[in-house]
């Protein structure tokens, strides 16, 4: 829940995948939770740091960046 603070909510998302690096759930909150907030090029770039870190995933990507993009 961001309550209408959607630059504060990002922020603090970047600084959290910052002092965090390694934790998983933090990447996904932004396709989950946070989805709205992101730009289609801020998500292809927090998938690019995924495939970077090779962050094993349970879903094909290529598959949700699709979704991705008739979603939005």
């Amino acid at each position: 829940m961001t309550y209408g603070r959607n630059d504060i909510a990002k922020t603090l998302y970047y600084r959290a995948v910052r002092e965090c690096p390694w934790s998983k759930d933090l990447y996904i909150m932004a396709f989950r939770k946070l989805r709205s907030l992101f730009t289609i090029d801020e998500l292809e770039e927090a998938m690019n740091v995924l495939y970077e870190k090779e962050i094993r995933l349970r879903v094909s990507i290529d598959k949700f960046d699709d979704n991705l993009r008739i979603d939005n």
